[in-house]
């Protein structure tokens, strides 16, 4: 009987275990796909701010940058690179670590759809400061290249 009983338990204990490892869990989407860029514009931040080397990107106190935008670097890259709605927005380019010097950097944009604008950040981590120029890319035609020089000093 005693056998019988634990016969039947650890059938309905593998019945059990087999049902609940069948059901599966529809993980919800964190983050939406974005296809449609028509009425965003991209920006680019490059770090030229001696000493500078964990700063992140918040737009409207939302962060943008995965990654810290490390000074120099290479550029264009593409972690420092992200694509804002258009309109008027607020940046925010701040140091995370602890025990910085860094001050942070606010200032507000307006960027048009279908634009692609470039914001530096210089000088010395005491005193940042940003220049924002629109990207105007145009593909010469025939061997020659153009070339875009900065002098942050």
């Amino acid at each position: 009987m005693k056998k019988s009983k634990l016969v039947i338990s650890s059938l309905a204990i593998l019945a059990g275990s087999c049902l609940y490892i069948s059901c599966s869990k529809e993980a919800p989407g964190i983050a939406s796909i974005q296809n449609d860029f028509s009425n965003s514009a991209r920006v680019q931040v490059f770090n030229a701010a001696l000493k500078a080397t964990a700063n992140y990107v918040y737009v409207d106190n939302v962060p943008v940058s995965g990654a810290a935008v490390a000074y120099g670097g290479v550029f264009p890259g593409t972690a420092n690179s992200f694509a804002v709605d258009a309109g008027s927005h607020t940046f925010l380019i701040k140091d995370t670590l602890p025990g910085t010097t860094q001050m942070p950097l606010s200032f507000t944009q307006n960027l048009e759809a279908g634009k692609s604008y470039t914001t530096f950040i210089y000088d010395t981590i005491t005193s940042v400061k940003q220049v924002t120029v629109l990207n105007n890319i145009v593909t010469p035609k025939d061997t020659t290249s153009m070339l875009r020089f900065g002098n942050f000093l």
